[in-house]
């Protein structure tokens, strides 16, 4: 796995002397260990990166008529940008919808939701997830690349997930799912150690689902 990469800016003109080296040189060498070195003024940017909802195991985004379906969204910023990014998605089929979300100053991943109504038809095809922000006065448009978990690892295991670039985005719309949960408000603020109420509505879709349904808010 590559390091996090160091970013240094120089605070004047000046002399400077870079040193490069590893504590593990003396085992991990060879033409497949290298050490990337950019000197430049710096250009900020941002670029995205879309994937299915799992974490752990190969996902697709299958959107059950009625229900919701989310995907992850990752931004990485480069050369200090640290702005809002408005995403998007494009290409969505008749029924399904998804509100535009905002990954805030220095946020690193964010939620995109696409809800279908009771009456959206079966549909597949290729979607398209877009960010916009304000660089040095200008609007710039990326569009997301979509990454796919290529084989299954044990959560919490401390072992790294392998992801690869797919060609493209794909979404399903099939039939009913067994419920559709909600939340009961589209923006909220809270104050840093105060309680937050986030009203919650649930959907029973099967006549048949009758059991109870247990919600655990995700600590990320």
């Amino acid at each position: 796995r590559d390091p996090p990469p160091f970013r240094f800016v120089a605070p004047a003109d000046g002399r400077y002397e870079l040193g490069v080296g590893g504590h593990l040189s003396d085992s991990l060498y060879g033409p497949e260990h290298v050490y990337r070195i950019r000197i430049a003024p710096e250009r900020p940017d941002f670029r995205l990166v879309v994937m299915p909802a799992d974490l752990h195991r190969p996902d697709t985004c299958s959107l059950g008529a009625g229900g919701n379906a989310y995907l992850m969204v990752y931004v990485w910023r480069k050369d200090g940008f640290q702005g809002d990014v408005l995403l998007s998605v494009e290409g969505l089929p008749a029924g399904v919808t998804c509100k535009p979300q905002v990954a805030a100053h220095r946020q690193k991943q964010t939620l995109l939701v696409l809800s279908a109504a009771a009456s959206a038809p079966p549909w597949t095809g290729a979607i398209k997830v877009k960010g916009a922000a304000e660089i040095g006065g200008k609007t710039i448009v990326r569009e997301a690349r979509s990454f796919g978990i290529t084989w299954p690892v044990q959560p919490q295991q401390n072992i790294p997930t392998i992801a690869r670039m797919e060609r493209n985005l794909m979404l399903a719309v099939r039939g009913k799912p067994p419920l559709s949960l909600t939340g009961g408000a589209d923006r909220v603020t809270v104050t840093q150690g105060d309680k937050l109420t986030i009203p919650l509505k649930l959907t029973r879709l099967w006549p048949d689902f009758k059991a109870q349904f247990q919600v655990v808010a995700d600590p990320q």
